[in-house]
């Protein structure tokens, strides 16, 4: 048994696409004599994906395959690959998902893989619309219409459960399911992983340290570009936030070695410590700034 999910965002400017896939060699302790008593939980199946608007779309299946040894290997090559881009950076992510749920689908023709239940369900960015997008759970069970009530599933600590009400119900038993959560945030809790940004920002720093200021405006240059560029990053406000305290702190940094204050020590140089700290922009303010959209609007300041 294994699963495949694809989501992906679009809005006029273009479609972005992240794909997972599942084998059993991603599911613990599972063999052909338990595989219907296992629950695999708490899988990411996609890094943190910028919202900019438009539509989400979400579609996952759980697929019941056949086949001999060597297509055992080949589920379990593209579940390790696709599992190793669920914690990398986006960037690089986007460019393999598509070729990547191409693969699925190939997969599935070729072991005659049946379909045990799916999910294909967009999103919308509008906040008062029906199918807003927003935080929770989505469930697709492998059973007829009509033999669950719906009004009866709850959700405990990761798991599905069937009852009268969430105190008196039971894990939902006897039945394969795919159980997904939702989760929307205001902002990243990863920023030390965007390395495109983080490295020129220490290579800034590292200047700074010798004194050396013109160097140093180049490496913030270039971490500034990079979050330009930075797909990881909502348009309007992850942008807007990153680097004005990219040019804020630096400035600080840069004034301090004018006066003799400089202290490289007291530099900061994760980028995380810089968007969490009490002097950062907020998301608020960010949001009613006007958008960055050239490297030289970006620059002003330096």
């Amino acid at each position: 048994m294994s699963s495949a999910s694809r989501c992906s965002s679009s809005k006029r400017t273009g479609i972005s696409q992240n794909s997972r896939v599942a084998g059993a060699e991603n599911l613990k302790n599972i063999s052909k004599d338990n595989l219907d008593k296992a629950v695999n939980q708490d899988m990411d199946l996609t890094t943190l994906i910028p919202f900019n608007g438009g539509t989400v779309n979400i579609a996952a299946a759980l697929l019941s395959m056949q086949g001999n040894n060597d297509v055992e290997r080949l589920i379990g090559v593209m579940s390790d690959f696709s599992k190793k881009f669920a914690f990398a950076q986006l960037s690089g992510v986007l460019d393999v998902a598509s070729p990547l749920a191409a693969g699925v689908g190939a997969l599935v023709g070729a072991t005659n893989g049946n379909m045990v239940t799916a999910l294909d369900r967009t999103f919308s960015g509008v906040a008062d619309a029906e199918n807003a997008l927003r935080a929770g759970y989505l469930v697709t069970i492998a059973a007829d219409e009509g033999t669950l009530d719906k009004t009866k599933l709850w959700v405990k600590a990761g798991q599905l459960h069937f009852g009268n009400s969430s105190e008196n119900s039971e894990r939902l038993t006897g039945y394969s399911y795919m159980l997904f959560r939702l989760e929307c945030a205001d902002t990243r809790d990863d920023f030390d992983s965007l390395s495109a940004i983080q490295d020129p920002l220490n290579s800034a720093v590292d200047m700074l340290t010798l004194g050396q200021v013109a160097p140093a405006e180049e490496f913030l240059k270039k971490a500034i570009a990079a979050a330009m560029k930075a797909r990881e990053l909502t348009v309007k406000v992850d942008r807007r936030r990153v680097i004005e305290e990219l040019k804020r702190r630096f400035n600080e940094a840069k004034s301090d070695l004018g006066q003799g204050a400089f202290r490289a020590d007291k530099q900061v140089r994760s980028l995380k410590q810089l968007m969490t700290s009490r002097d950062a922009i907020s998301v608020e303010t960010a949001a009613n700034m006007p958008t960055l959209r050239t490297l030289d609007e970006a620059l002003k300041g330096i």
